[in-house]
């Protein structure tokens, strides 16, 4: 039941496997260059044997998460089997991304995830879209970045298709604006 996001790539560059980690992981990740491993965060920390699998063949692992399952056991399991990046999805200040999420206390369980990372070792990024929801809490992420002392931040900016429609846009100039205030943190980080 694995499968690749980013078809066709698998042998040619990066692998993004999003799966519950079955058995088809093992021929999908001998094939790749190196693997982003998507959500299932309890399920990479269980199934070392893949990382393991894949670092004897010279792949570096990374994690895309919501960061709301990483407890202190799940963090340092990471370090033990490899993963040496995660980066966890944050939608804005604790109102906007718990709105967004659909859960109420999301934001403080993603925090607490991003925390227990740092104390085991583990890289951490923090994961933004700009949206027009989103857009007015960019500066709120930022600051979590730096006041927690994120290694790294990524910034999206959507464009919207399909059921994105529905999400909206944001203005040229509005883009424009949060392209300047992330070029300007990080000249300044």
């Amino acid at each position: 039941r694995s499968r690749r996001l980013l078809p066709g790539r698998c042998g040619a560059g990066p692998c993004h496997v999003q799966s519950d980690l079955g058995g088809g992981c093992r021929g999908r990740i001998e094939r790749c260059d190196d693997t982003t491993l998507e959500h299932h965060e309890k399920a990479v920390a269980e199934r070392h044997d893949l990382v393991e699998f894949g670092r004897g063949r010279g792949l570096w692992f990374t994690l895309s998460s919501n960061g709301t399952l990483i407890d202190e056991e799940t963090a340092e399991r990471f370090t033990d089997n490899g993963i040496v990046y995660v980066g966890v999805s944050i939608d804005g200040d604790e109102k906007t991304h718990d709105q967004l999420r659909g859960v109420q206390g999301a934001w403080r369980e993603a925090l607490s995830g991003l925390r227990n990372l740092a104390d085991a070792k583990v890289r951490r990024g923090v994961r933004f879209t700009l949206t027009p929801a989103t857009e007015a809490h960019l500066d709120d992420v930022l600051g979590l970045v730096k006041s927690d002392g994120i290694e790294r931040f990524c910034f999206y900016h959507l464009v919207p298709a399909g059921r994105g429609t529905r999400l909206g846009d944001v203005t040229f100039e509005r883009r424009h604006q949060a392209l300047e205030s992330v070029f300007e943190f990080a000249a300044n980080h």
